[in-house]
């Protein structure tokens, strides 16, 4: 567990070290401006994972349809520099 927050609690006679989790998986995110429905950190990390992947999967299928083999792996500039080809 990383230590990247300290915090000390007083018990009335001594204090205590206290290291609060803080991983993305346990932080909360406020999702009621966006259209995520997402409610912590990692829940929003990964959702905009998918939505890349699977639009790039997208962009890539079209530009293969147009002549120009396109992987969506490949990088962005690749994937304008074909676009560019078209």
């Amino acid at each position: 567990m990383s230590k990247n927050i300290t915090i000390k609690q007083y018990d009335g006679t001594n204090y205590d070290v206290l290291y609060p989790s803080t991983t993305a998986s346990q932080t909360s995110y406020d999702n009621s401006t966006t259209h995520s429905s997402a409610t912590t950190v990692q829940g929003v990390v990964d959702e905009l994972f998918t939505s890349v992947s699977n639009g790039k999967t997208s962009l890539a299928s079209a530009i293969t349809d147009k002549g120009q083999s396109t992987s969506p792996n490949d990088s962005f500039s690749t994937m304008a520099t074909k676009i560019s080809n078209i």
